[in-house]
């Protein structure tokens, strides 16, 4: 298997059940304006504020059926 950036799979490079999918969470599950401010709860993590919605849950576990999640 080929490694790439901080221990994660090269694309292509492994046999998998379900095929990869790249998450990207800054701007899209951490938004840095949400259309709807009231879905989100603000969480400090070290020196990071991040914004995060329980209804990304849902759909984070939905598409976990079908893919395995790279952060």
């Amino acid at each position: 298997m080929e490694w790439g950036i901080r221990g994660v799979p090269r694309p292509g490079s492994r046999a998998a059940a379900n095929p990869l999918l790249y998450v990207d969470i800054d701007g899209v599950l951490n938004p840095r304006s949400p259309r709807h401010p009231h879905h989100f709860a603000e969480h400090t993590v070290g020196a990071a504020t991040v914004k995060v919605s329980s209804q990304h849950g849902d759909w984070l576990r939905e598409l976990a059926d079908h893919y395995e999640l790279v952060w």
